[in-house]
This record gives structure tokens, C-alpha cells and sequence, in this order.
């Protein structure tokens, strides 16, 4: 009985983070938007707009994530580098995916960007509580 129980507790927790994994996405896209709308009228910039809501949306998932999400106590210096690494790696990633997707289904490039990301969220999710975020 002892052990149902400790199942049921450690699922519990781990569906608890990914839910909590999820809100902080969804801030993080809200921001995002955000600073691109408030950013591309002043400027008129296509690229300067998405850097800067990039950086705003990287530096608030990564609060959000290394906080309430997997309640990190690492140090910054450690796991701030990584997560960048995984920001850019899974950029590459998700643009050579999309790209196989398109090339090799004829699929339509929204449609191929959603499964590609979709993918990608679930890897990064792993490797953020993992790799980065360990306890």
C-alpha cells in the first residue's frame, strides 16, 4: 500500500511541475508578444523588435523556470550559461526540423513548425529539470 502511495505522491509532483512548466510558458509568450507590439511601432524594425522580445522572453522563462517552476537552488553562473545553450541549440534544432518536415512530407510550414516545437517543448522540458535545473 505504502508504495501505491508513493506513486501516486511522486506523480502528483512531477504533473504539478509541468503544469507550473506550462504557466511559465505561457507568460513567457504573453511577454514576448508584448515587447514585440511595444517595441516594432517605435523602432520599425522587423529584427530589432523580435531581438528584443527574445531576450525579454528568455530572461522572464528563465526566472520563472529556474524559481517557482523547479524550485533551483544552483547558482546562476551555472545554470544560466546552460540554459542559453539549450535556447540557442533548440532554435537550430527546431529551424532544422521544420525544414526536414517541409522538405520530406510537402507538410505546410505552420503545420510542420507546431510538430517540430511541440517535440522540442517536451525535450526541453526534460532537459531543463534534468540537466540544468537538477537538484
Amino acid at each position: 500500500m505504502q508504495s501505491k502511495r508513493n506513486i501516486l505522491v511522486e506523480t502528483h509532483k512531477r504533473s504539478w511541475t509541468f503544469f507550473r512548466y506550462l504557466c511559465a510558458s505561457v507568460a513567457t509568450a504573453v511577454v514576448d508578444y508584448a515587447v514585440f507590439l511595444v517595441v516594432y511601432p517605435l523602432t520599425n524594425g522587423l529584427e530589432v523588435s523580435i531581438a528584443a522580445a527574445r531576450v525579454a522572453s528568455v530572461i522572464v522563462q528563465y526566472t520563472l523556470v529556474r524559481g517557482p517552476v523547479f524550485h533551483s537552488s544552483q547558482r546562476v553562473k551555472i545554470t544560466f550559461p546552460r540554459y542559453v545553450l539549450l535556447v540557442i541549440l533548440s532554435g537550430t534544432l527546431s529551424t532544422l526540423l521544420i525544414q526536414a518536415i517541409t522538405h520530406l512530407t510537402s507538410a505546410p510550414v505552420v503545420m510542420a513548425k507546431m510538430a517540430a516545437e511541440g517535440f522540442l517543448y517536451l525535450i526541453n522540458y526534460l532537459v531543463q529539470k534534468i540537466l540544468i535545473f537538477k537538484k
